[in-house]
């Protein structure tokens, strides 16, 4: 019973993101690099760089393998909070009082933006950059 229940949350949350990435991304693609592309001036800061087709390829596949990994990792933990309760999120604003509900997510926002910050500038060292 678990495990059913287990794919079927990962598997919503792999539509969702199969749905948002490749659809709405896709569409915008086509909309700005298909259709658009001879207007780059217009809509571009650098309207004269595209990627070549190898690389917009590269691009694609690396982001469709972070994103599903990203969504499997989610969708795991949507079924760990639904089956089991195991979250530190709390849904209760009273329980930590009014005032920590915009504190901490205040908080939260600062502390996702550093970290993306960081480990983006990490990602830049010579080293990882040349893996990576």
């Amino acid at each position: 019973m678990a495990a059913s229940t287990w794919l079927t949350i990962v598997g919503i949350s792999l539509l969702g993101t199969v749905a948002s990435f490749w659809g709405i991304g896709g569409v915008v693609h086509y909309w700005y690099y298909v259709r658009k592309r001879a207007h780059a001036a217009d809509w571009k800061i650098q309207p004269k760089r595209f990627l070549g087709p190898r690389l917009t390829r590269h691009a694609f596949f690396l982001g469709s393998a972070n994103i599903l990994m990203g969504s499997v990792i989610a969708g795991t933990f949507a079924w760990l909070v639904a089956t089991r309760g195991v979250s530190l999120l709390y849904v209760d604003a009273r329980q930590y009082g009014l005032w920590y509900l915009p504190v901490s997510a205040v908080l939260l926002f600062f502390a996702i933006d550093a970290g993306l910050y960081y480990s983006h500038r990490a990602l830049h060292q010579k080293t990882l950059f040349r893996h990576i």
